[in-house]
């Protein structure tokens, strides 16, 4: 089994709801938003740059996926 450590911003925070409406969908209700044109971007330029980006929404990696030495449990990982 392969783990992975991301990050994202409580679904209350201003930056959740400010990275939602720019990638065009809520993580966390999955329910999908109309793309806003951003500065000079039209709404269509901004959600052709996002396309691949909404599918996986807001987040940063901290560790990329990675697998468990065979000596450790995710028991450990979690802890």
């Amino acid at each position: 089994m392969r783990y992975a450590i991301y990050f994202t911003p409580r679904q209350d925070e201003p930056l959740a709801r400010i990275a939602a409406n720019w990638l065009g969908r809520d993580p966390f209700g999955a329910a999908t938003r109309p793309v806003e044109a951003v500065g000079e971007l039209s709404a269509a330029e901004v959600a052709f740059h996002t396309a691949s980006a909404r599918r996986y929404g807001f987040h940063a990696t901290l560790k990329a996926p990675f697998r468990l030495a065979s000596n450790e449990t995710e028991a450990a990982l979690r802890a």
